[in-house]
């Protein structure tokens, strides 16, 4: 079963009585990784309103508030400030999982009422912002598709890191293999024809099939995209393998 660590790029509290914001710093592109945003807590929108979660009061809309049409009291986010080439509010509730990166520009978080109306808000939202950073899963022989890891990776920011262990057999009568596959042997309509039948490969985004065998350290990102997994093997043969690869993948 695979595994996925994240790591945190910001952390940080949203205060019900905050009009203009918080603001987190975070310059985002739309070439970066995937973002994951937990939001907790509960606010109260005056002191008669009730207590609501993060996704705000669904019995109050108010044409005047920072986001008409969206519940009071919502959390709201935003990329970019409104500038060009940012992003509108938009509402994330509890938060947002593996989120894909549409704007560029800062990151802002923002409670939704009306402005000049806050002081007599109270509660708070606490916040956390992460990305992706480590996976750890396992590639069976007979993946004809491959094993997709879910980690997005770019060519400005990113290196990698990837270990492979285990043993697989790609059947026809050929010996047991490790990660770099079955010296001096092909099948002629094998995913990578340069890499030995059985070895492992990866492929990132749309890019072409790359072997990593046994592993490589701090690699430069070549493409943009998710990282994938593929067992080197003729196509469509995959059924009568056998056997498995665990690998680590790390993002630097």
């Amino acid at each position: 079963m695979a595994e996925q660590q994240k790591s945190v790029l910001w952390t940080g509290t949203l205060e019900a009585t905050a009009e203009q914001g918080v603001k987190t710093g975070l310059a985002l592109n739309t070439r970066d990784p995937n973002i994951t945003i937990t939001v907790k807590g509960s606010a109260k929108n005056g002191p008669a309103a009730p207590e609501e979660g993060p996704e705000g009061d669904p019995n109050n809309k108010d044409p005047k508030a920072l986001l008409p049409g969206t519940n009071i009291g919502a959390v709201l986010m935003q990329v970019g400030g409104g500038q060009a080439g940012g992003g509108p509010l938009t509402p994330i509730g509890k938060g947002l999982s593996d989120w894909k990166i549409r704007y560029d520009g800062d990151l802002a978080f923002f409670y939704n009422d009306v402005p000049g109306e806050y002081g007599n808000n109270s509660g708070s939202f606490d916040i956390a912002v992460l990305r992706q950073l480590k996976w750890t899963g396992t590639l069976p022989a007979n993946a004809a598709d491959g094993v997709k890891t879910g980690i997005v990776v770019n060519t400005r920011t990113d290196k990698i890191s990837i270990s492979v262990t285990g043993t697989t057999n790609f059947g026809g009568g050929y010996p047991d293999c490790g990660p770099e596959g079955v010296p001096n042997y092909t099948d002629p309509n094998a995913l990578l024809l340069s890499a030995n039948n059985g070895a492992c490969l990866m492929k990132i985004g749309t890019g072409p099939y790359r072997l990593v065998g046994t592993g490589i350290s701090d690699w430069p990102v070549a493409e943009d995209g998710e990282i994938v997994f593929f067992y080197n093997d003729g196509k469509n043969v995959f059924s009568d393998n056998t056997g498995s690869y665990a690998i680590t993948l790390t993002v630097n």
